[in-house]
């Protein structure tokens, strides 16, 4: 019988304020016991290199949650969950990615765009995303941003403890 492992993956880039959320939760994760059932991946490299792994066992997550800073004109500091719902990417979108992931952009939707089109990704795939306030160079999250880790956390630890893919949490919008 195996278990199912759902992955937590953050994307982002280090080094550049809230663009490095995801990375930066992945290592606040990492510091604590998670169940065998819960795999904490930075998913922050190459999309090809990404679809590479994932295809090594393509049964090994039934589910991912993937976390990232993605600045879309939002308030700044807010956190967006939705559930990622591929709409079958155009050929120049895939060509796009791969040539962006090539020359080393680091993003989301490279990661989506790539996977969906490999049909990698876990058929329940969930993202989160902050809103940045802060992207310039240096060490560290804004204030806000550190809040942010915090009650992504502690959501994910609440449902990850209950068991449970229904915990109450936010629907759409996480302000």
């Amino acid at each position: 019988m195996s278990i199912e492992v759902l992955l937590i993956g953050g994307v982002g880039y280090t080094y550049l304020g809230d663009l490095s959320f995801g990375p930066t939760l992945v290592e606040r994760l990492r510091t604590r016991d998670w169940p065998s059932s819960v795999a904490i991946e930075d998913v922050s490299y190459n999309p090809i290199t990404v679809m590479d792994w994932l295809r090594d066992d393509p049964q090994r997550f039934h589910r991912a949650v993937f976390v990232t800073a993605v600045a879309r004109g939002r308030e700044p500091g807010s956190l967006h969950r939705s559930h990622w719902r591929p709409a079958g990417p155009s050929a120049d979108q895939v060509q796009d990615s791969v040539a962006a992931a090539v020359t080393g952009t680091i993003s989301l939707e490279n990661l989506l765009i790539i996977g969906s089109h490999f049909e990698l990704l876990p058929a329940e795939t969930e993202v989160i995303e902050i809103e940045p306030v802060t992207s310039g160079w240096g060490e560290g999250l804004s204030a806000v941003a550190e809040r942010r880790v915090s009650e992504v956390t502690a959501w994910l630890s609440a449902e990850i403890e209950s068991g449970s893919e229904s915990v109450a949490r936010p629907a759409s919008t996480m302000s």
